[in-house]
C-alpha cells in the first residue's frame, strides 16, 4: 500500500509493504498427483515425470508446460526429490517433485518461479495508487521475461521496474521485488 510523504513539495505517495501480487500460477505444494504408471522394480522413468507435469499439472491448472525433462529416480524414498525444467509460455521454469507415499508413488509438485499475466504487474501498481488517492495514467513495467507472451516468468530475487506517468504529470519509477514464488512482491518508489 502506498501513503503519503510527509514533505509538502512532494505529494507522490510512497510504499507502506509487501503485497502479494495475484500469480496465475505459483506455489505449487498443495498440488499431489499420483505417479501412475510407474514399474513394479521401483524405477520411476523420466517418461513417468514427465507425464505428471505436462499431463497431470498442466491439465489440472489449464496452462500449456513443454519441453519438460526429468531424470529417472530409481526406487525412490519419502521426501525424495527430483528436479525437472519445462517451458512455459516461451519461458523456462522448473519444478521440485517430492515423493510423499512410496508404496502409492504419490508425489508433490512445486515451481521455483512465481508465474504471472503479464497484465497484473501494472494492474497491482495502478491499484497501490488509486488506494493511496493518486491515478497513475500510464505505467509501463519493464522485465526481463521474453517479448509478447501471455505469461511472466518470475524467479524469487527478480527485480522490475515499473515507470509511472501520475495524472498530476509527476512520473515515479515503482520498484517491484520478487520475494517468492508464492507472489509475494515489495512496492517501492525508487525514482
Amino acid at each position: 500500500m502506498f501513503v503519503e510523504r510527509a514533505d509538502t513539495e512532494n505529494t507522490t505517495p510512497s510504499p507502506q509493504r509487501s503485497r502479494r501480487i495475484r500469480p496465475w500460477f505459483a506455489g505449487l505444494g498443495a498440488i499431489v498427483l499420483t505417479v501412475s504408471s510407474c514399474t513394479t522394480s521401483g524405477i520411476v522413468d523420466t517418461d513417468d515425470l514427465v507425464r505428471l507435469i505436462e499431463v497431470d499439472l498442466a491439465g489440472q491448472l489449464g496452462l500449456e508446460i513443454t519441453d519438460i525433462e526429468c531424470p529417472t529416480v530409481t526406487d525412490p524414498q519419502v521426501g525424495e526429490t527430483a528436479t525437472c525444467t519445462g517451458t512455459i509460455d516461451e519461458q523456462s521454469s522448473e519444478f521440485t517433485i517430492t515423493f510423499t507415499d512410496v508404496d502409492d508413488l504419490t508425489a508433490s509438485v512445486t515451481n521455483a518461479d512465481a508465474i504471472f499475466r503479464r497484465d497484473d504487474l501494472p494492474m497491482i501498481v495502478a491499484e497501490e495508487f488509486a488506494a493511496a488517492g493518486a491515478n497513475a495514467v500510464e505505467i509501463v513495467c519493464v522485465d526481463a521475461g521474453t517479448p509478447g507472451t501471455e505469461y511472466l516468468v518470475v524467479t524469487p530475487g527478480t527485480v522490475l521496474d515499473c515507470d509511472v506517468v501520475l495524472d498530476d504529470g509527476d512520473e515515479v519509477v515503482v520498484r517491484v521485488d520478487v520475494i517468492d514464488n508464492t507472489g509475494v512482491v515489495d512496492l517501492s518508489i525508487v525514482g
